[in-house]
C-alpha cells in the first residue's frame, strides 16, 4: 500500500482521537489533577500532525512518487498504532469515570473513598502514559516535517507543491467523444433507451434545459455508453450544436467552460476571467438547442453546479445535457429526470471484450479460450476489468500463463499494464474521511456477503468510526455513513429480505480493493491456516475466523491478540467448539466479539477482562445461563442473543449495564426480565420484554425507556393485575415504536384482558 492510501487510513482514527480528547478536556479532566495539561500538549502534536497528514493526502501525487514514500509509510504507521494506544488510553478512562458517575447517581450519595481512590490511580499512571505517548508522536512529527520540508525545498516553493496535480493517473485523463464502436459490447440496449429518452417530446418540451445522469461505479462504462450515444445517428440533425467536456475530480469552472467553447467553436479559447469566458459560452449557445456530454463529474457541491450552469439556460428548448458520475448525490443535484444506473455486463459479453484484447489476430485452442472465460468471471461485469485483463494475455500463448492470471488475485498483477486499480481508488480517495474507515472495515467479512444497514451501523458504533454530533443519535448518522458509501457506488441493492429489510451487496472488485487497502489492520483467516505464521499481527486490529474443520475447536488466546478491536469466529461446519478462559484475557482491546452461531455451551466469566467491548453477538448458542461478570461490561453498546433457545435467564446485575443501546432477544422460554431493568434507559431497540410477577421485574419498568424504537413484544401480559400498573409502562410516551406484540399466556384464564389494554395506551392504537 503506497503512502497516500496510508494517510488516507490514519486521518479518520486521528480526528477520532482529537475529538476525544476536546470531549475529555471538558468533561473529565478537570476530577483528575496534573492531566490537562499533557492532555493539552497531546492535543496540539496531533494537532500538528493532522496538518503533515492533510499535505500528504492532498498532494497524494507527488508523495506517492517521491524518495521519501517508503518513510511516510512507515511513519503513519507508526501514528496509527499509537493513536489506537492513545484511544484506548482516553476510552479507559472515560468508562472508569462514567462507571464512577453512574454508581454514585444509582446509590444516592458518593462513596469519597473509591473515588478518591480512582483518582489517585489516574493520578499516578495517566499522565505519564500520555506523556510518553505524545514524545513519540512528536519524535515523528518532527521527522515528517523535516522530511516535508526537504521535499519542498526541491520543487522550490511551497506555492509549487500545491499546484502539482493531485489527482493524477492514467485512468483519470480526460476523454474525448470518439469511440470505435466496433470494440463496445453488450450496450445496445442501453443505448437504445437513452438515445429514444432524448428524443422524447415530452423531454423536450418540460424546460429549456434537461440534464440527464448516468450513474455508475468506476470502470462500468459510463462515458462508452455517453460517447455512443453522443455519436448515435438518429441524434444527427436534432441539435443545433454538440459539445463534450470532462470534468473530473479537480472541479475546476474555468477550465471545464473553456473545454466547453473549444468543443463548440473548435478553435482554443485563450479568455481568462470568469465573466468573459461564460459570457462568450452564453453567445455561442444563446437560442440554440444543444446536446452537452459532461464526462466524470465529481463535485458534490450545489455551488459548483450553479456556477457552471448558468451560461446554459439560454439555449433552446429541447436542449440536454448529459453527464457521467459515480455518485447519486451528484445526479440528485444536477438531474432533472431520473438516474439512469448503469448495471454490469454479464459474463459473456465481459469474455467478448476480453477476446478483443487477447486475441486480435489469433484463433484460441479449446483450452485457452476455457480457461479464458473462467477469467472473463473474475470481472464480475466490469469492462474495464475485461479490457485490462484481456491486455494481460494479448502476449501470452501459454496456458499455464493464463491459468496463472486466472488463479492471481487481480491487484496481485503487474501493476504498470493494471488499470483497474486506479479507476476504482479514485472513489476511495473522494471519500469524505470518516467514511473511509467504515469502508475499508469491510473487509473483514468475505466476498458476497449481504450487509443489512443497521447491523453494520452497530459494528461501526462499536470500533468508534461514528461519533454522534449534538443531539444526533449516532445510528443515524450510521445510516448517513451508509448512505454516503451507497451513493458513490461502494454498494449495490441486492433484494429485500423476508422482514422487508433492503439487503446490499458488495461488487467483489470494489472487495477487493478494501482488503488491499486494509491489509495490514484487517485479516481473515482458515483455521486450517496457523495464525502464528502471520507476519502481519502487529498491526492488525480486525480479526475474522472461518472454522471449516470438522474436529472439535478450542479457542484459545494468544500473545498475538493484544491488540485486536474486532473478532469474529464463523463457524462453517457443525462441529464442537469451546472457549477457554484464557481467551479473553488476551484480548484485552476488543470492541467487537462476534461468537453466533458456534453452538456454544457456555461462556468462561473471564468476559468481564474485555473492558472496551461495545459489541457482543451471541445468537444461535445452547447456553443455559450467561455468566454473572458479563454485566461488568459496563460500554457494551449491542448484546445479540437471538435463537438462544435454551437460555433460561439472564444475567440478575443486568441494570449495570446502563451503556447498553440494543438488545436483541429471540426468547420464549423466560420467566422474567432482571430486577430493575428499567434503569437502562438508553436502550433504543428491545425485540422482547418478559413481565414478571414481582414488581421489580414488572411493567413498570418500561417507564422510563422513551428511546424505544422499532419493534418490540412484550410477553406475560397476564402478569399486570390492574388498569394502574398497565399505565405504569408509558407506552403513549414511546413515540419511536413502530409495532408492538401483546401477548398473553393462553395457559390459563385471561379475565381483564381488555382493561389492561386500555391501561397500556400504546401510541399507534
Amino acid at each position: 500500500m503506497d503512502s497516500v492510501l496510508q494517510a488516507g487510513i490514519v486521518s479518520a482514527p486521528l480526528q477520532v482521537i482529537i475529538d476525544r480528547l476536546a470531549s475529555l478536556t471538558v468533561q473529565e479532566t478537570s476530577l483528575i489533577l496534573g492531566v490537562d495539561e499533557e492532555v493539552r500538549k497531546l492535543q496540539r502534536t496531533l494537532e500538528r500532525i493532522r496538518a503533515i497528514v492533510a499535505h500528504v493526502e492532498e498532494n497524494r501525487s507527488f508523495f506517492s512518487e517521491s524518495h521519501s514514500a517508503e518513510a511516510w509509510k512507515v511513519w503513519l504507521k507508526d501514528v496509527e498504532e499509537l493513536l489506537y494506544s492513545a484511544d484506548d488510553l482516553l476510552d479507559g478512562i472515560s468508562l472508569d469515570l462514567s462507571k464512577h458517575m453512574a454508581s454514585r447517581s444509582a446509590d444516592g450519595g458518593e462513596d469519597k473513598q473509591v473515588r478518591d481512590m480512582l483518582l489517585s490511580s489516574f493520578k499516578l499512571t495517566v499522565p505519564r502514559e500520555i506523556s510518553r505517548i505524545r514524545q513519540e508522536l512528536g519524535d515523528i512529527a518532527k521527522e515528517m516535517d523535516a522530511i516535508f520540508m526537504i521535499e519542498v525545498k526541491k520543487l522550490g516553493t511551497d506555492e509549487k507543491l500545491k499546484c502539482r496535480p493531485v489527482w493524477c493517473s492514467s485512468y483519470s485523463c480526460a476523454r474525448s467523444s470518439l469511440v470505435d464502436e466496433e470494440y463496445v459490447v453488450g450496450r445496445d440496449k442501453e443505448r437504445n433507451e437513452i438515445v429514444e429518452m432524448l428524443l422524447d417530446q415530452e423531454l423536450s418540451s418540460r424546460t429549456n434545459v434537461s440534464v440527464v445522469p448516468i450513474v455508475g461505479m468506476g470502470g462500468i462504462g459510463k462515458t462508452t455508453l455517453a460517447q455512443i450515444v453522443y455519436n448515435d445517428h438518429r441524434l444527427v440533425g436534432k441539435f443545433d450544436l454538440k459539445m463534450w467536456a470532462s470534468v473530473s475530480m479537480d472541479f475546476d469552472t474555468i477550465s471545464i467552460t473553456k473545454s466547453i467553447i473549444e468543443s463548440a467553436s473548435g478553435e482554443r479559447c485563450k479568455l481568462s476571467g470568469l465573466d468573459p469566458i461564460q459570457v462568450h459560452l452564453q453567445n455561442l449557445i444563446r437560442g440554440k438547442r444543444f446536446l452537452l456530454v459532461l464526462d466524470d463529474y465529481w463535485s458534490e457541491e450545489y455551488r459548483d453546479w450553479d456556477m457552471l450552469c448558468s451560461p446554459f439556460k439560454v439555449g433552446s428548448r429541447g436542449s440536454i445535457i448529459i453527464f457521467t458520475t459515480r455518485s447519486t448525490i451528484v445526479s440528485r443535484i444536477l438531474g432533472t429526470v431520473p438516474s439512469y444506473c448503469l448495471e454490469s455486463l454479464n459474463d459473456e459479453n465481459c469474455w467478448e471484450l476480453m477476446k478483443q484484447r487477447a486475441c486480435a489476430n489469433r484463433t484460441l485452442d479449446n483450452d485457452l479460450e476455457r480457461i479464458g472465460r473462467m477469467i472473463g468471471k473474475k470481472c464480475q461485469g466490469l469492462p474495464l476489468a475485461a479490457k485490462t485483463l484481456g491486455s494481460m494475455l494479448h502476449f501470452k500463448d501459454d496456458p499455464v500463463e493464463w491459468r496463472s492470471i486466472l488463479e492471481s488475485e487481480i491487484w496481485d498483477l503487474p501493476q504498470d499494464k493494471n488499470d483497474i486499480f486506479p479507476a476504482l481508488t479514485l472513489s476511495y480517495y473522494h471519500l469524505p474521511p470518516q467514511l473511509k474507515k467504515c469502508f475499508t472495515y469491510c473487509s473483514i467479512f468475505p466476498k458476497n456477503h449481504a450487509f443489512e444497514t443497521n447491523e453494520l451501523v452497530l459494528l461501526w458504533m462499536a470500533e468508534g468510526f461514528i461519533r454522534s454530533i449534538g443531539k444526533i443519535r449516532p445510528e443515524d448518522l450510521g445510516n448517513d455513513y451508509f448512505k454516503g458509501l451507497l451513493c458513490r457506488s461502494f454498494f449495490q441493492l441486492s433484494h429485500v429480505n423476508v422482514h422487508g429489510q433492503n439487503i446490499y451487496k458488495m461488487h467483489d472488485l470494489i472487495h477487493d480493493m478494501a482488503r488491499l487497502i486494509s491489509t495490514h489492520a484487517c485479516l481473515r483467516r482458515e483455521d486450517n491456516h496457523p495464525t502464528e505464521e502471520c507476519t502481519s499481527w502487529r498491526n492488525t486490529r480486525h480479526f475474522s475466523l472461518l472454522c471449516q474443520s470438522l474436529e472439535p475447536v478450542i479457542l484459545k488466546g494468544s500473545v498475538w491478540y493484544k491488540n485486536l478491536r474486532t473478532f469474529r469466529v464463523i463457524r462453517e461446519n457443525f462441529g464442537n467448539i469451546q472457549v477457554s478462559y484464557d481467551l479473553f484475557l488476551k484480548l484485552k482491546a476488543l470492541r467487537v466479539l462476534e461468537l453466533s452461531g458456534l453452538g456454544l455451551d457456555e461462556l468462561p466469566d473471564s468476559i468481564d477482562h474485555l473492558k472496551h467491548l461495545r459489541y457482543l453477538n451471541l445468537s444461535e448458542n445452547h447456553f443455559r445461563k450467561l455468566p454473572a461478570s458479563v454485566t461488568n461490561l459496563f460500554g457494551l453498546q449491542t448484546l445479540k442473543l437471538e435463537q438462544c433457545l435454551q437460555l433460561l435467564e439472564l444475567p440478575s446485575k443486568m441494570k449495570n449495564m446502563v451503556s447498553l443501546r440494543h438488545l436483541h432477544l429471540d426468547i420464549k422460554q423466560l420467566n422474567s426480565m432482571p430486577p430493575e431493568f428499567g434503569k437502562l434507559v438508553n436502550l433504543q431497540s428491545l425485540s422482547a420484554y418478559v413481565v414478571g410477577r414481582s414488581r421489580e421485574c414488572g411493567i413498570g419498568e418500561l417507564k422510563n425507556m422513551t428511546s424505544l424504537r422499532g419493534s418490540m413484544c412484550i410477553k406475560n401480559l397476564e402478569n399486570v393485575s390492574n388498569v394502574n400498573e398497565a399505565k405504569e409502562a408509558m407506552l403513549h410516551m414511546k413515540p419511536f415504536l413502530d409495532k408492538l406484540e401483546l401477548e398473553w399466556d393462553d395457559s390459563g384464564p385471561i379475565n381483564n384482558a381488555e382493561e389492561i389494554l386500555a391501561g397500556l395506551r400504546p401510541t399507534k392504537i
